[in-house]
């Protein structure tokens, strides 16, 4: 179901970051619904097909967020290259 914001019930407690990063008011929340009322008119694809549309939303943000893994994992070299740790005596017996 669709379901407007301003719907009676429903409460948008905070926002939350993923992965460092705040998005508000445009990502992740943290939200109730407590005796939220809704005509039949809001449903979306019909009875019985939750699990498909949800399927269907999980996809591209499954890959969205492994992307920013990726991305984060790939810039980490480039700071450790640009801030060389000092040869200590320990380092020096590894070379």
């Amino acid at each position: 179901m669709i379901v407007p914001a301003s719907t009676p019930g429903i409460t948008i407690k905070r926002m939350l970051s993923v992965f460092g990063f705040d998005d508000a008011p445009h990502g992740h929340g943290h939200i109730t619904f407590e005796n939220v009322r809704v005509s039949n008119n809001l449903m979306v694809l019909g009875p019985g097909r939750g699990f498909e549309i949800i399927q269907g939303r999980l996809g591209p943000g499954r890959i969205h967020h492994a992307m920013r893994s990726i991305g984060a994992v790939s810039f980490r070299p480039l700071i450790l290259l640009s801030n060389p740790l000092p040869l200590t005596p320990i380092l020096l017996l590894l070379l």
